[in-house]
């Protein structure tokens, strides 16, 4: 009988998952959801910085991000490198000190164990009359907040792709 015991215990701590604890932590996912959009935020307003010292701490060390143009796909090397080259050139020092981002719509979804979150912004940004959509994966790295991905993509209604197309085209 006491092996019996001894047997049931060790099936019991055998089969417990070493990823999970006792205690399951509480996840307070209106306090991540609140951090993530100010990470978001402060994103768009380091793309008007007269440096990358911003867009530096925010972005993941491993982090991806891609622009609404087909070549704009950057590790966060490339995308520093890309922004002092645009701040180099006079036309795109002035866009970029004059950006402005309307925040028409915002969408965060939190993990369940609160190590992730994805944001999902409608834009209406100062560059393009088209709106755009962000979407960002963030993650903690290093104890902070970071963007391990970020895409941008403009909005185009599909009753008006053929239109669109017809002007590509010629």
């Amino acid at each position: 009988m006491k092996a019996l015991s001894i047997l049931m215990v060790f099936c019991l701590v055998a089969c417990q998952n070493p990823n999970s604890t006792s205690k399951q932590e509480t996840v307070n996912k209106a306090e991540l959801e609140k951090v993530a959009g100010e990470l978001m935020d402060r994103y768009y307003e380091s793309n008007k910085s007269e440096n990358n010292d911003d867009l530096n701490e925010i972005i993941a060390d491993r982090g991806i991000v891609m622009g609404t143009d087909p070549n704009e796909v950057w590790d966060k090397n490339q995308l520093l490198e890309n922004y002092e080259q645009y701040r180099q050139d006079p036309e795109m020092a002035q866009l970029l000190a004059n950006l402005s981002f309307d925040i028409k719509d915002r969408r965060t979804i939190i993990s369940e164990n609160g190590s992730q979150a994805i944001v999902v912004d409608v834009v209406k940004t100062s560059f393009s009359e088209l709106d755009t959509r962000s979407m960002s994966i963030i993650e903690k790295e290093g104890g902070e907040w970071k963007i391990v991905f970020a895409n941008v993509a403009f909005l185009i209604n599909n009753s008006d792709l053929a239109r669109i197309d017809s002007l590509i085209i010629q």
